[in-house]
């Protein structure tokens, strides 16, 4: 990663806020927003697609290479402030859900703030939001289906209606180093704020120009 780039990560369960909070933050820094492109999506649903244990290993490279290839298009990105919404830190959690049901520790590496594969963009720092009560973020999923006139997708629904599988992802985020912000309202703003003064007093950032003027 250049070092003159500074890189914050967003993770959170689909619903919370995370994109609104990424254009939030760049209204504060300024700076250029990541996120994955449809064909990239699609070739990582093929990847999760491959059930089972004698699949899982293969799996897991496959989708550790999509990564290195995104890493590619980040590093091509001009800018020195880059939010990420979402990080490999999503698959990792993903991951380390179906590692511990599949009930096989071979299956289950230790997840660490430093295990992120080589070649693979780690941020700075990669903030983790989770909104509590979730009844919220479910609200939300439900209505951008709505608006879509899609349907819900088969984890939209695990994931609203499975609080051990939300948990485990929360949990397996902590453990990769993700910084995690608790928040009572669905209010993008407010929890960029809170992301940006943690940024501000971090030594993994630089110093930074800040623009607050659309607060006002």
């Amino acid at each position: 990663m250049d070092a003159q780039k500074i890189i914050i990560g967003l993770e959170a369960h689909d619903g919370t806020g995370k994109t609104e909070t990424s254009l939030e933050l760049l209204k504060i820094f300024g700076g250029e927003r990541y996120w994955v492109q449809k064909d990239l999506k699609e070739e990582r649903a093929e990847c999760y697609a491959l059930k089972g244990n004698e699949n899982f290993i293969e799996k897991c490279k496959l989708l550790d290479e999509t990564y290195r290839s995104e890493s590619e298009l980040i590093n091509d990105i001009n800018g020195d402030f880059i939010v990420m919404d979402r990080t490999w830190a999503s698959h990792a959690a993903e991951r380390y859900y179906e590692a511990t049901t599949l009930c096989n520790p071979a299956l289950d590496p230790p997840y660490q703030d430093d295990n992120w594969p080589e070649g693979v963009t780690k941020p700075n720092i990669t903030f983790q939001i989770i909104l509590d009560p979730d009844e919220i973020r479910v609200a939300r999923v439900i209505e951008r289906a709505k608006e879509s006139g899609e349907e819900l997708s088969e984890r939209d629904i695990k994931l609203n209606s499975d609080p051990y599988y939300r948990s485990v992802l929360t949990h397996a985020r902590k453990k990769l180093g993700c910084k995690t912000f608790l928040i009572r309202e669905r209010k993008p703003e407010v929890a960029a704020l809170r992301i940006a003064q943690v940024m501000l007093g971090n030594m993994d950032c630089k110093p930074m120009k800040v623009e607050l003027s659309h607060l006002i």
